[in-house]
């Protein structure tokens, strides 16, 4: 299951959504659904993959409007064949439910309304309401999987402007600043940033979602400092390997012109001791001379070797 759909049906499932709604059902059927006419007159459906959308959404319309719609299962109208769940209303029933709803008028001559009424809306929970149900119709989310900041998109897709536009303005009264886009004849309205995404998922009521991308963010801060300990770990190898043929060097050129015995016994035993032990730290050195020296000490004492051999080659030239 799709991360849009698992959170779809989470949010199906508040406690928001337990009493019917003008304005969640509006939202749905403008999104979702389509406007028809027959030989009974104009009439609207509204169909989705999702069984729990249809189901809530007939469920309202039965409760608000006393109409009820035998619920069709279609696989052959989507592409993946999935099925797909489709009502249909009709008749001057179904006129009366689009008045109300603000999806069509008739106080003079017949109007479709392609925007959103603000007469639906009496208080801030209607705004939330008709927001929900526009994701619901018409919204999807997508996450990364792992780390990293891409990947994080939320979005409305409308078949019109008009619908678009308004609904921006209906977020943007909410505390949501979404941005523009069009694509493939549908008129986009989204979040790309996480945080701004985060807000949205939870003013819609869709916590196991908040839940589900704050493990991802914790789990990219985890793996950045992994990362930034083992680099730095790395980077400290590579200084002391460096420092260690530094050292073997000096050692090797004091032997080979002067002699180790020409300098002094605690250097000289730091030095034998290095060239046998390359690859162990300063620490692990300073307790192989009796008595055991401090890290600070066998480093003191090396770089005197390594100042030794550079006085010797100045010497020479």
């Amino acid at each position: 299951m799709s991360f849009t759909s698992k959170t779809k049906q989470e949010i199906l499932k508040s406690k928001l959504l337990d009493k019917p709604s003008i304005g969640f059902t509006s939202a749905v059927i403008h999104t979702a659904g389509s406007l028809s006419y027959s030989n009974d007159g104009w009439g609207f459906e509204f169909s989705s993959e999702s069984k729990q959308l249809i189901n809530k959404t007939v469920k309202f319309v039965k409760e608000l409007f006393d109409e009820e719609q035998r619920i069709i299962v279609d696989s052959n109208i989507s592409p993946n064949k999935k099925n797909v769940y489709l009502v249909r209303y009709s008749g001057e029933r179904a006129c009366e439910i689009m008045e109300t709803l603000r999806i069509m008028d008739r106080t003079e001559e017949l109007e479709i309304i392609y925007g959103v009424e603000e007469g639906l809306f009496e208080t801030d929970v209607d705004e939330k309401l008709y927001i929900i149900g526009a994701f619901l119709g018409c919204g999807s989310i997508s996450v990364p999987e792992t780390e990293g900041e891409s990947g994080y998109h939320l979005e409305f897709a409308f078949s019109n402007g008009v619908m678009a536009d308004d609904f921006a303005s209906l977020l943007l009264r909410n505390g949501f600043n979404p941005k523009f886009a069009n694509r493939r004849e549908k008129c986009l309205i989204y979040f790309k940033d996480k945080d701004s995404i985060l807000d949205m998922l939870s003013y819609m009521q869709a916590m196991s979602a908040v839940i589900v991308i704050n493990e991802i963010v914790a789990e990219r801060i985890t793996r950045n400092k992994v990362n930034r300990q083992m680099n730095c770990q790395l980077a400290n190898i590579d200084k002391a390997v460096k420092a260690a043929e530094r050292q073997i060097e000096a050692i090797d050129y004091i032997e080979k012109t002067v002699g180790l015995d020409s300098i002094d016994e605690k250097l000289k035993e730091i030095s034998l001791l290095r060239r046998k032990n390359y690859d162990v730290g300063l620490e692990e050195l300073g307790a192989m001379i009796s008595p055991p020296i401090s890290k600070s000490g066998v480093n003191h004492r090396l770089r005197k070797i390594v100042q030794i051999a550079q006085k010797i080659k100045g010497n020479e030239t």
